[in-house]
C-alpha cells in the first residue's frame, strides 16, 4: 500500500494518482495517506471535500485510539509518534482547503486542535493560526499563541500582530510590532518600500535568505 501511494505522490497527473490511492486503499482500506490522497486529487469543488475530510479523520481518530494513542500521554506529542502521521497530514489538507474556502472560523478550530494533538507544533500550524486571528482580529487568542510560542522572535508571527492592530485602528500598538519585525527581519524595510513603488522585480536577487520573499 504504502508503495502505491508514493506512486501517486509522485504521478503527474491527477487521474493517475488516482488510480493508485485507489490501489493503496484495495490492500489497506485504513491507509489515511491513500484516503488523503483520494481527496486532494479530486475534482469535488473544496465544500465537498471538507465533508470527505471530516469523514476521514473521524475514522483516523478510532486508528489512532484502537493503536493506543488516544491517552494522555500520546496526545500532545502527534507527529513526534511517527505512526501518527498519517492521520496529521489529514489534517493538514483539511485546513488548507477550508482556508481556500474561507472558512475562517473553522479553519482555526482545526488548527488549534492540531496543536492541542501536537504541542511542539513540528508542523509549523501556529503560523497559520496566527494569520487568522489577525484576519479575524481576535486580539486576546493571537497573544495567547504568541505567549505560548514565544521562545524567541519570528516574523510570521509578529508581524500579522502588527497587522491586526493596524485593523483596530490601534496605530501605536502596530508600529511598535512592526519595529520588532524590523529588528528581526532586516529586510521588512526593502521589502514593503518594493511593494509600495512596485519595484519587486528587483528585489530577488538582493533579498536575504532569511527574509519576506515574492510568492
Amino acid at each position: 500500500a504504502d508503495d502505491f501511494v508514493e506512486l501517486a505522490e509522485d504521478a503527474e497527473y491527477d487521474t493517475v494518482a488516482l488510480k493508485y490511492a485507489r490501489k493503496a486503499l484495495q490492500i489497506d482500506p485504513d491507509h489515511l495517506d491513500a484516503r488523503r490522497l483520494l481527496i486532494q486529487k479530486s475534482r469535488k469543488p473544496g465544500y465537498e471535500k471538507i465533508a470527505m475530510y471530516e469523514e476521514a479523520l473521524e475514522r483516523g481518530k478510532e486508528i489512532m485510539e484502537n493503536i493506543g494513542y488516544g491517552d494522555e500521554e500520546s496526545i500532545g506529542n502527534y507527529w513526534i509518534i511517527a505512526q501518527t502521521r498519517p492521520y496529521m497530514r489529514l489534517w493538514s489538507g483539511y485546513i488548507h482547503t477550508m482556508m481556500e474556502c474561507g472558512m475562517m472560523h473553522k479553519a482555526a478550530d482545526a488548527c488549534e486542535e492540531v496543536i492541542r494533538l501536537n504541542k511542539g507544533d513540528n508542523m509549523g500550524f501556529r503560523y497559520q493560526l496566527m494569520h487568522i486571528y489577525a484576519f479575524l482580529e481576535d486580539e486576546e487568542k493571537a497573544l495567547n499563541l504568541l505567549s505560548k510560542y514565544n521562545e524567541y522572535d519570528e516574523t510570521m508571527m509578529i508581524m500579522p500582530l502588527s497587522i491586526l492592530y493596524f485593523k483596530k485602528y490601534d496605530l501605536d500598538k502596530a508600529a511598535e510590532y512592526l519595529r520588532r519585525v524590523m529588528k528581526i527581519n532586516k529586510d521588512t524595510r526593502r521589502f514593503i518600500r518594493s511593494m509600495v513603488d512596485d519595484s519587486i522585480k528587483g528585489y530577488y536577487d538582493k533579498v536575504s535568505s532569511f527574509g519576506y520573499q515574492p510568492n
